[in-house]
């Protein structure tokens, strides 16, 4: 609804579905369990017009979060969320959203969280050669552990690409994630998990909008855990259609 030349209000509603199917088991966990839920939310917020290239939209979200066979891992949340959304075409683009979560474990043995959270996805192109793109994540998960229902996941992900002559660039990637899982036993005890991830690659636009590109990427998390911890290697190729 606009309220001014600059200035709209704006109210979404929302529902999700999770459903595994039964008997789907990971690391001797029920999916279907711990997981097969339905997340109700309903966002309203102010957006504002402040440059023909940037928006600001300050959110208020509730969030109710019920799960099919595992009660004791519904809760209900609240956020408010002030967001700077830039337009492709300026000198930074994507979104920047940094506010504040409330999550409301319904079962007492279930820690609350209370904090902030983040969502950024923007890049920068420097001399309309080497672009630079970030990708930082702050918020509330939840697990398929079955004494650990959810985690705070802390990290983010840096990717430099750079354009060589004609249509050929390379790429770097440089990324880290910790994971703070919440324990139903002691609900002061935090595991964290951190996960670190680099790669590289190549690419070549084979038009102006569509480029193919082919990456490795090694990646490797510690855990207190043994059975957790892994270190994976991958090569894979890429389609890309658009700037």
């Amino acid at each position: 609804m606009l309220l001014a030349s600059r200035t709209a209000f704006v109210i979404n509603a929302r529902r999700f579905d999770l459903e595994f199917d039964e008997g789907s088991a990971f690391r001797g966990s029920d999916l279907a369990h711990n997981l097969n839920s339905r997340t109700d939310s309903v966002e309203s917020g102010v957006q504002l017009t402040l440059t023909p290239l940037t928006t600001l939209n300050v959110t208020t979200t509730v969030q109710r979060d019920r799960f099919d066979a595992e009660p004791s891992r519904n809760a209900d949340s609240w956020r408010l969320t002030p967001a700077l959304q830039f337009d492709p075409t300026a000198l930074i683009r994507g979104t920047v959203a940094v506010g504040y979560r409330h999550f409301d474990a319904l079962d007492p043995q279930v820690p609350d969280y209370s904090g902030v959270v983040v969502q950024v996805v923007a890049g920068y192109t420097l001399l309309e050669r080497t672009k630079f793109d970030l990708d930082l994540t702050r918020d509330v998960q939840y697990s398929y552990a079955d004494l650990e229902p959810y985690y705070l996941t802390n990290g983010g992900r840096v990717t430099v690409t750079h354009r060589l002559a004609g249509p050929f660039e390379i790429q770097g990637t440089l990324g880290r994630q910790s994971l703070g899982y919440r324990n139903t036993i002691a609900s002061d005890a935090i595991r964290t998990d951190t996960v670190e991830t680099y790669g590289a690659g190549e690419g070549y636009w084979l038009r102006p909008l569509l480029r193919v590109g082919f990456n490795w990427e090694h990646g490797q998390r510690q855990s207190a855990i043994s059975d957790r911890q892994y270190e994976r290697r991958r090569l894979f190729a890429s389609l890309t259609y658009g700037s």
